[in-house]
This record gives C-alpha cells, structure tokens and sequence, in this order.
C-alpha cells in the first residue's frame, strides 16, 4: 500500500510515452479500478502531453494532479480536441468521454463575444491570432442547462475546467441537490481571470489566453486547494464514479486535496 501510494506521489508527466508507461503501472497495480479513457479537451488547439502550448500544459496539469489523487487513467487513453477551428461544436455532438475538460470558454455573452456561425472561420484565419477570434465566439447552443445536459449525455466520469467565475466551471455545471448526479471536488475560483490579468500583473497575453497570473492558490481557492499544479482549475465528477472508484482497491490518495474530497463525498454514498 505505501508503495502504491508513493507512485501516485511521484507522479510528474513529461511527454506521452512517459505518461502512458505511468499509467500502465498505476493501472496494473489497482486492476479494479474504474479508469478513464475518452478524454474530450473543449475549447483547446493543443493537446500535447509535456508539450509547450498552453492548452497543452493545462491538459497535463489536469492529468497529472488526477493521476496523484488516485485516479485510474488508462494507458490507451485517447485525447479528443473539439474546437471550431475543426468545425466541431460540443454541444452539437453527442461523442462520449470519461473525462471532459473544458479550457477557457466564457459563460455568458459579455461585450465582443458572437455566436457562432458560417462568417467566423473565415474571419478568424484572416486575423492576426484565430485564437482569440475563436475564444470570443459561443455556440449558437449555449447556454448553463445545455452545457449540463451535454455533459451528463457525454457520460463523463470527471469534469475538469480551466478560468474563473466567467468562464465555464464547476460552480455552473455543479448538481449538488437532491438526486443530481454531479459533485464538486474542487470549485472554480470565484475572481475574474481578465481582472487579475490587469490587477495583479504577470503573464498577460489574452489573445493567447495566457491567463495564469495569480499563483496565489490560498487566495484562490481559500486555502481548500493548495497542492493544484496551477491555478484556475476546478473538478467536478458523477457521484456514482467516486462510490465505485472508492471501493476497488486503495482508492483515492489522501496526499491531495481533490483525493480527500473525493473519498469523503464517496463515504457517504455506501
């Protein structure tokens, strides 16, 4: 038991290869475990484990910070990127994942955001940086039930997302009534990403949706996620995951924040 959990403590993705010979590992010592494959990153241009992009790093942050909280990730993962850029709109599909991630994407219409239609590809590959033509643009679709029901059909066992309280996060897609079936195991931060851009400085490139400038994770987060490997993240998963994840072997490491929380919400479910 101590040197599975010592595993799950040395967990640092690097590349691809790495990743999948560690989850291999990982797997194999807790075979009963449910595991997720499917992987959907919405809202991303990148995907590269290890890789530089910044949709890259989030995904790897993401995947790293599950993997040390006693989440089984299969080793034949696929990674699924949904973007206009590929013409793909999620709320359109009905793809199925295990774990959907939805980077940076705004909640709501504010001042510059369009909604998507025939004009906006063209417009975007013509401009100076099509991701930023891309991140202010919404679909047709979108609104919070729809983005709830989208991820319930997907049949996703975890949701993880990147931004604050204007972007898509676990306080918009959170099911903690009675009978829903979505928990919240690390809430989005409630502060405005563009507003700790300007306010407190650092890294600011918003067209490249550079954003992680608060690295203060006790102001974030109030001090209930101190060990995230960046800032910004929330995590949500099916309540019927975290019961069956729980039971098979060791289940969730006690080492992290999101693996508390998950063994507690689970607790309460047997």
């Amino acid at each position: 038991m101590t040197q599975f959990r010592d595993d799950f403590n040395k967990v640092d993705l690097l590349d691809e290869a790495q990743a999948r010979e560690l989850c291999a590992k990982l797997c194999a010592a807790n075979p009963e475990a449910p595991r997720l494959k499917k992987i959907a990153s919405v809202g991303a241009y990148d995907a590269v484990i290890g890789g530089p992009g910044v949709d890259s790093r989030r995904l790897t942050a993401v995947m790293t910070y599950l993997l040390q909280s006693g989440v089984m990730i299969d080793p034949d993962f696929e990674i699924d990127i949904i973007n206009f850029r590929q013409k793909r709109d999620f709320l359109r599909e009905d793809t199925k994942a295990d774990l959907v991630f939805v980077s940076f994407i705004l909640s709501r219409h504010v001042s510059g955001v369009q909604t998507y239609d025939r004009s906006v590809p063209e417009r975007a590959e013509q401009s100076a940086d099509y991701r930023f033509v891309y991140g202010m643009t919404l679909s047709e679709l979108h609104n919070l039930e729809a983005w709830r029901a989208r991820i319930e059909q997907s049949g996703a066992k975890i949701i993880a997302t990147y931004g604050g309280k204007d972007e898509i996060g676990t306080h918009n897609l959170r099911n903690d009534g009675n009978g829903h079936k979505i928990k919240t195991l690390i809430q989005t931060p409630q502060h405005s990403m563009a507003y700790h851009a300007s306010a407190v400085g650092g890294d600011k490139n918003i067209g490249g949706f550079e954003l992680e400038t608060r690295k203060d994770l006790t102001f974030l987060y109030n001090g209930a996620a101190n060990d995230l490997p960046m800032p910004w993240l929330g995590f949500a998963a099916r309540a019927d995951y975290l019961r069956n994840a729980a039971c098979a072997g060791p289940g969730f490491s006690e080492e992290t924040a999101l693996g508390r929380t998950a063994k507690h919400l689970a607790r309460s479910y047997y």
